[in-house]
């Protein structure tokens, strides 16, 4: 499941990727793209002063 999400995040150009998947937040970056728990989002983005 993995290599088909990481793909799709990739072929879609995203910059982060959301989740709660703690094997998916072990790997914190994949090709540029950020990997960050709901939290770490709201902290990184919408928290931003």
């Amino acid at each position: 499941m993995y290599p088909i999400v990481l793909g799709a995040a990739q072929a879609a150009q995203v910059e982060v990727i959301v989740t709660g998947d703690k094997d998916l937040l072990v790997l914190a970056n994949f090709e540029g793209i950020e990997i960050l728990s709901p939290q770490g989002f709201l902290d990184c983005y919408l928290f931003q002063e």
